[in-house]
């Protein structure tokens, strides 16, 4: 339990003689204990009731800025083109597929082939300026994102020195000003599946948060 003495400074004599004491406001006050704080030193003037429980307290933090979930509607085309990471692409042609699904899953069953995946996002400004970590899920087997046309993380490597990475949770870095935050950055995903359904199998249904005590926040 934290003891803060109060000191008593204003007292006024009433008609009667009596000391009358004004409870509300003469006070000084200073957080702490040690010998001698009876002895007013540089302490503060106050105005009763008083908290000082919540002086100390720092802000309250500001609400994360949130991204739209990955989960949702996705383009999709099986093949390999490396232009397909292009932001100016026209995909209107491509495949509409929900992700998180399997490439079995959409009708597009494929063993030892590449596919893509690309969509518009919108970022807050805010995000944009500071630069954030993006969490894309689970791609079976190896992946690279763009973000408008940059490589921006991958896991996993591709033919001719294929090596898996189905398990692992991505998780990518946007540096600062990459992203524009105007609604018209795209996200292009390049996938090879090596062996079983591929595809984009796990994503986060909630909204990606940046906040301080996010994994990976800046």
């Amino acid at each position: 339990m934290l003891t803060v003495p109060l000191l008593l400074l204003a007292m006024a004599a009433g008609p009667s003689g009596r000391v009358v004491v004004p409870l509300e406001t003469g006070w000084e006050f200073r957080r702490g204990e040690m010998p001698g704080y009876e002895f007013p030193r540089r302490w503060r003037k106050v105005t009763v009731p008083h908290d000082f429980a919540i002086e100390d307290l720092p802000p309250a933090p500001q609400t994360p800025e949130e991204l739209e979930p990955i989960a949702g509607e996705w383009r999709f085309r099986l093949g390999d083109d490396p232009s397909w990471k292009d932001p100016s692409l026209d995909d209107s042609g491509w495949k509409t597929v929900r992700v998180p699904s399997t490439w079995d899953a959409h009708g597009d069953a494929a063993v030892n082939a590449y596919g893509w995946y690309r969509r518009k996002l919108r970022i807050p400004a805010g995000l944009a300026r500071k630069g954030f970590v993006l969490p894309l899920g689970k791609l079976d087997d190896v992946d690279e994102a763009f973000l408008n046309g940059v490589r921006i993380g991958g896991l996993g490597s591709f033919p001719p020195n294929y090596r898996t990475a189905w398990s692992q949770i991505r998780l990518y870095r946007v540096p600062p000003g990459l992203a524009r935050g105007d609604g018209s950055d795209v996200l292009a995903v390049r996938v090879y599946n090596g062996g079983g359904q591929g595809g984009w199998y796990a994503a986060s249904e909630r909204p990606l948060r940046s906040g301080p005590f996010d994994r990976g926040a800046p």
